[in-house]
């Protein structure tokens, strides 16, 4: 059959061309021909002229090729700074000597002055007793085009005091820092070094008591100063209070409502109350907005907290005890 007989609309079947194809040739040529096209029928299963598998139209869809090269937009390339172990953090470890004056040491939270969301908040609300190295803080060669949340190191090293400043101030080391110092630590009379990690989900256990690991070792009647350990947790990333005392300590400490408001209480949409339930609160406007940043966005890479007990507080929803008995079970 000839194309146009084959694919040219509106022209007779299948089985009138062969037919007339046929009446056209003599008879030996009209017998070797049937019996080619019997055997071909047979071969492909048409058993009549008429059948539906002959009357097909033999096509093939052709899928387009399309060629694909993937493109990676690679970051622009960051020059990293170059380690060093301040000389007031080696005095801290070597004399037990805090010097507030110097350079080696800033406030945690001032630390993230340089962040997109500084201007929500004033981070002297957070007090100045949770410090940072300036090896912690400092990690890369920032330019005009970089965002440094995106260069902020997680929470792991922390050094105290053995003596009375144990209450008043604690330092976050880099990871390089704690293993510099490493050797002078285990002989130092003055300074204890601990690790340190946020509690990210309910399954596992709380590390905020500082006492997983420990060098040297720590005398006996030893503890995490409270206030300082619940801003350590705020700075890094915390999910999850213990229990329904650490949350009422929170929401005092950034002014935040723990009670259900009855109306007779000025609250914002997010439960800031300033210095109305707690004197003590330094916050002249609410840290939420700030904090939901640096919670969702530095500490965990964008992901969703609000289920968390940190991001079901910084949404103005009140917990209550309740909350905390089904996170124990």
């Amino acid at each position: 059959m000839s194309l146009e007989h084959r694919y040219c609309p509106a022209v007779a079947n299948a089985a009138e061309v062969l037919q007339g194809h046929l009446r056209d040739l003599h008879a030996s040529e009209r017998r070797t021909q049937t019996e080619l096209i019997r055997a071909k029928c047979e071969q492909f299963g048409v058993t009549t002229l008429a059948s539906a598998t002959l009357q097909e139209e033999q096509e093939r869809e052709l899928a387009p090729e399309v060629e694909q090269e993937r493109q990676v937009e690679k970051p622009a390339t960051i020059q990293p700074l170059e380690h060093q172990v301040h000389p007031d953090v080696l005095r801290m470890v070597s004399n037990g000597e805090l010097r507030k004056s110097g350079k080696g040491f800033e406030g945690a939270f001032t630390s993230l002055r340089t962040s997109n969301v500084t201007s929500l908040t004033d981070l002297g609300g957070f007090g100045q007793g949770l410090l940072v190295t300036t090896d912690f803080s400092r990690t890369v060669e920032l330019d005009e085009r970089s965002s440094p949340d995106a260069f902020q190191r997680s929470v792991q090293w922390i050094m105290t005091f053995k003596n009375s400043l144990a209450s008043h101030f604690m330092a976050i080391l880099s990871p390089f820092e704690a293993n510099a110092l490493l050797p002078l630590i285990e002989k130092s009379p003055h300074v204890l070094l601990h690790i340190y990690l946020p509690r990210s989900n309910l399954t596992s256990p709380t590390l905020q008591h500082l006492r997983l690991y420990i060098t040297p070792a720590s005398p006996s009647n030893w503890e995490a100063p409270a206030d300082l350990t619940m801003r350590l947790n705020l700075f890094a990333g915390q999910l999850y209070f213990d229990n329904f005392e650490e949350y009422k300590n929170m929401c005092a400490y950034l002014g935040l409502s723990y009670v259900p408001n009855e109306g007779n209480t000025a609250a914002s949409i997010d439960g800031f109350v300033g210095r109305a339930q707690n004197p003590d609160c330094l916050f002249t406007q609410s840290p939420t907005a700030f904090l939901q940043f640096l919670m969702a966005n530095v500490r965990r890479d964008r992901q969703d907290i609000n289920r968390t007990h940190i991001g079901r507080m910084l949404t103005g929803e009140i917990l209550t005890e309740a909350d905390f008995q089904k996170s124990s079970q």
